[in-house]
């Protein structure tokens, strides 16, 4: 998160297929695979995969594996990987290409589609922003939608067909906090929109608390249905869960884990991080996954000023490295979510709740169809009645990509209108971006 911009450019580009050497061939303009999401299956020695391609307008797009891992293509690597995941020979793809790197690019997409979402091989999360071309702010489009769980059927599978005509290709059921949980947690509502999104060809998973997991007939129900991971909340430590989520979901975190090994769906590990992260963090992700978590979700908990366990501002951009370090280290994907803005709230109540968004590239979708960013203040941006190609379009998405592209440059931004309150900014504009209110997701 703290490189300097000449290495993150460098990083990024080796997310980019093709290369940006082999990508000059787009000049001649290729033919383009069909604008939209296309879903795709294929059996591997590990069971079977799902496939997403995602083409954009322009033709670019990206390529995402199971519910964790992406790839972005250029124009001309959207059209080769649909050919070859649609079943055209390799030949016919090389004759339609009409350039002396069509040998490459085949070989390259070949590669890919087959080494994406393997256990030993790691894509990092599609590229946020492309500093290779334009104002590095056009690049942020959503892949997941977090939507709260209500007990309406149709409210549901109107959210799911939002996503799908959105192109959105990965669905998160959340549990909100003040309803009766349990009740819910096996309503057919649920049950029902799990399904929808499965034959609608979406990734779907849901967040659960351990105890409400361990030993459900719903969860069991829901995978049969065609859930493809859980994500369990995890106190940074013993003590910290205990405090949050009770004794008995501390003991119950084992047995959820095992539960998803067992029923061949991956468990998600979702940490708070504190000011003890930098003790913490690394026995707490060799602990659960020791136990058999796939992947791992952090965020920061920031207050104005010194307050508990919660984080200064100022030590936002060592935590995003050290973080992004410890990712960079292991085989376990990272993930370094939006920082929550306290406000007050209390440790326990930010665990139980959890992050307005599995990160940048997700949106937040309220019982009511409302739609969140996943940084600044919890203002709705529109509405699941609203085309997202109309919400794209509106200034304060504009604002949001802008203060990403920042974060990930490590450069200063200006203020994005209506994301700060006044008086809660910490230092002045040059500070780094991550430091600053704009940055963090406020309370929903």
């Amino acid at each position: 998160m703290n490189a300097a911009p000449g290495d993150w450019r460098k990083r990024l580009a080796s997310w980019i297929f093709p290369q940006p050497e082999i990508a000059r061939v787009d000049v001649y303009q290729p033919p383009r695979a069909p604008v939209g999401v296309h879903p795709f299956r294929r059996e591997t020695e590990n069971g079977i995969r799902k496939l997403f391609l995602r083409v954009d307008e322009g033709g670019a797009g990206v390529l995402i594996a199971d519910a964790s891992e992406a790839l972005r293509l250029s124009p001309v690597g959207c059209f080769v990987v649909h050919e070859l995941l649609s079943g055209v020979s390799r030949d016919a793809i090389r004759e339609k290409l009409h350039v002396k790197e069509a040998d490459s690019l085949v070989a390259e997409a070949t590669l890919a589609i087959e080494e994406l979402g393997r256990p030993d091989r790691r894509y990092p999360a599609m590229a946020l922003v492309d500093p290779l071309e334009g104002d590095g702010t056009h690049g942020i489009e959503p892949l997941q939608g977090d939507v709260e769980a209500v007990d309406d059927p149709a409210s549901l599978r109107r959210t799911v067909d939002w996503l799908v005509q959105a192109g959105i290709p990965h669905v998160r059921f959340l549990l909100p906090e003040g309803r009766p949980r349990e009740a819910l947690a096996g309503a057919a509502a649920l049950a029902g929109a799990i399904e929808y999104a499965e034959d609608r060809g979406l990734i779907a998973g849901v967040r659960l608390t351990a105890g409400e997991a361990a030993g459900s007939a719903a969860l069991l129900h829901w995978i049969e249905l065609g859930l493809d991971y859980l994500v369990l909340p995890v106190g940074l430590t013993e003590a910290a869960h205990r405090r949050a989520f009770g004794d008995a979901d501390w003991d119950a975190l084992e047995p959820a884990i095992r539960l998803t090994n067992e029923r061949e769906i991956a468990a998600v590990i979702e940490l708070g991080l504190t000011t003890d992260a930098f003790e913490s963090l690394e026995p707490a992700i060799d602990r659960f996954v020791g136990q058999g978590g796939n992947y791992v979700e952090t965020y920061a908990v920031v207050g104005d000023q010194a307050e508990g366990e919660k984080l200064l501002p100022a030590q936002l951009p060592q935590l995003a490295t050290f973080v992004e370090d410890l990712g960079a280290r292991g085989q376990t994907p990272i993930a370094f979510l939006p920082p929550i803005h306290a406000r007050g709230r209390s440790m326990e109540q930010i665990l139980r709740g959890g992050p307005r968004t599995a990160g940048d590239l997700a949106l937040r979708i309220d019982a009511s169809g409302a739609i969140f960013l996943p940084r600044g203040l919890c203002k709705p941006i529109g509405s699941v009645d609203d085309p997202w190609s109309t919400l794209r379009s509106r200034p304060r998405v504009a604002a949001f990509r802008r203060i990403v592209a920042a974060i990930e440059l490590g450069e200063a931004a200006p203020l994005a209108s209506g994301h700060a309150s006044p008086g809660s900014l910490p230092g002045d504009s040059s500070a780094p971006p991550i430091t600053r209110p704009e940055a963090w997701a406020d309370e929903c």
